[in-house]
């Protein structure tokens, strides 16, 4: 199992510099959202554009990856077998908070926290003793 090494960064709108200028537009988008759901919601502070309502935080996950993931997908962190402690978030899509038997999209997020397994390894024994350790 190799990863791939043919990989390289293709820049949205065909430069740095172009991708830079959609970044800072995007950035403004958001921002206005944001502006927009403080007002709508006489909100004291603004609050995330996406997702404000956060129903469930899981901070002592895991993210454990398939013995079986196909080639194709074993790149960076998915080795088959492997796992990483994680932080899992579940929330309301709307920017702003809202009752949870309204209706609305939901959303999850996954952060993955291999540094936390590499400090398992240097200041000892992993508190999952069987998984991989990342070099």
């Amino acid at each position: 199992m190799h990863p791939k090494t043919n990989w390289q960064e293709k820049f949205i709108d065909g430069s740095p510099e172009a991708e830079r200028r959609l970044f800072i537009e995007l950035a403004r988008d958001i921002l206005d959202v944001q502006l927009m759901n403080k007002k709508k919601g006489k909100a004291s502070e603004v609050q995330r554009a996406f997702h404000a309502k956060a129903i469930l935080g899981v901070t002592n996950a895991k993210l454990a990856v398939l013995p079986n993931i196909p080639q194709e997908f074993r790149v960076g962190y998915f080795r088959p077998g492997a796992e990483y402690p994680a932080i899992v978030r579940l929330s309301n899509a709307n920017g702003s908070r809202r009752a949870d038997y309204q209706r609305d999209m939901r959303g999850a997020a996954v952060r993955v926290r291999p540094a936390l397994r590499c400090a398992w390894k240097k200041f000892g024994p992993s508190p999952d003793a069987g998984a991989t350790n990342l070099d």
